[in-house]
């Protein structure tokens, strides 16, 4: 009978302790006010999935999320949590354990007949690496981005549970150390060309302003992002040099491009001062409508070739010969040709007049 007794009193106990803990448990997870949060913050909480009317099963415990900033200048925070801790409900064992930030898993925890499963602190050293965010990304002007997190678990029974919230990071800003300009380096007058000018490193901080200043243009200054591109066209040929400085809040960087430009090759034309009798000299010249430092070339027909908008050439052989003259510039080239004649020279016979003389004398 004592026996009965005594066990009947300790079930008594135990069942109140269990309530006891079940009581704590609710209150600290329903009861407890909730940390309090800046603007752009979510209040941590918690959510369970599966049958509203089943008892309090798995349950994620960990402090209250905070985000460091180790080094500056570097846009690199880490989210950390002291420890994170899960524990099955009776009969029950945990299966995994799983951290998403922002909407990406970044970590993931498997057990195997584990009735809780605690990940110590220093297993997430330094913490979850995240953007920092510049100055005012949460809403804030002294705070930077703000991150949302959520960390779930899931036992045997099929049940799960969720730890979730957001933390916002301090802010820091990236000065840009260095910018490079592309574009083409030749160009024809009347078009316009694009220049893209990129910085660096690709963490910097935003917004970086651009400053333009180019040959025959007034200085273009715009806001950007981590790039920026402009075009623009010259008149006149020669060479034009483009120079952008970019600006953000701590650094600010040069760099310089330079471009040719020409006037397109347009209505090349050759001529020649032929026919030329064999031994003279033919006067071959070429003229373009309009181009700018072009170049001239020529195949004469006889296997000879010069330079040159002007050439004297003499050829070795009568006959029709074709010239090719090559009109070139850094755009392109054109060709046009011109058709010589050499011709044999003309010989005049000359034939001794005889005249009689009236004594019979035969004379010239």
């Amino acid at each position: 009978m004592s026996r009965k007794l005594g066990a009947g009193l300790a079930s008594l106990l135990g069942l109140a302790l269990l309530m006891g803990i079940w009581w704590g448990v609710e209150y600290q997870t329903s009861a407890a006010p909730a940390p309090q949060t800046i603007a752009g913050e979510q209040p941590p909480g918690r959510e369970r999935e599966g049958d509203p009317n089943a008892p309090q099963i798995s349950f994620i415990d960990s402090p209250t999320a905070q985000c460091i900033l180790p080094e500056p200048h570097k846009d690199t925070c880490y989210i950390q949590w002291g420890y994170m801790q899960v524990t099955a409900s009776s009969s029950q064992y945990v299966i995994s354990m799983s951290v998403a930030i922002d909407g990406r898993l970044r970590a993931y925890y498997g057990g195997f007949f584990q009735t809780s499963m605690h990940v110590p602190g220093d297993m997430q050293s330094p913490g979850f690496r995240v953007s920092c965010g510049p100055p005012g990304a949460s809403g804030l002007p002294t705070l930077g981005s703000t991150h949302s997190y959520t960390i779930r678990a899931r036992e045997t029974g099929g049940l799960r549970a969720a730890n979730y919230g957001s933390v916002t990071c301090p802010a820091d800003i990236v000065p840009l150390t260095s910018v490079s300009l592309d574009g083409p380096t030749v160009g024809a007058t009347g078009t316009s060309y694009p220049f893209t000018a990129t910085v660096f490193p690709i963490t910097t901080t935003l917004p970086v302003t651009y400053a333009w200043h180019v040959s025959g243009h007034t200085t273009l200054t715009v806001t950007q992002g981590m790039s920026a591109t402009e075009n623009f066209a010259w008149s006149q040929p020669g060479s034009k040099l483009i120079l952008v400085e970019a600006i953000n809040r701590l650094g600010s960087a040069l760099a310089s491009h330079t471009i040719i430009v020409e006037t397109p090759i347009s209505g090349p034309a050759a001529y020649n001062d032929s026919p030329t009798t064999l031994g003279a000299t033919t006067h071959l010249t070429a003229t373009i409508a309009a181009g700018s430092n072009v170049s001239y070339s020529w195949k004469l027909g006889d296997g000879a070739t010069a330079d040159g908008p002007l050439v004297i050439h003499t050829y070795s052989a009568p006959g029709i010969y074709t010239a090719v003259v090559t009109v070139n510039n850094q755009l392109g080239s054109q060709q046009s040709q011109t058709t010589v004649k050499i011709v044999k020279p003309d010989y005049f016979g000359y034939l001794p007049l005889l005249l009689r003389s009236p004594r019979g004398t035969a004379a010239p």
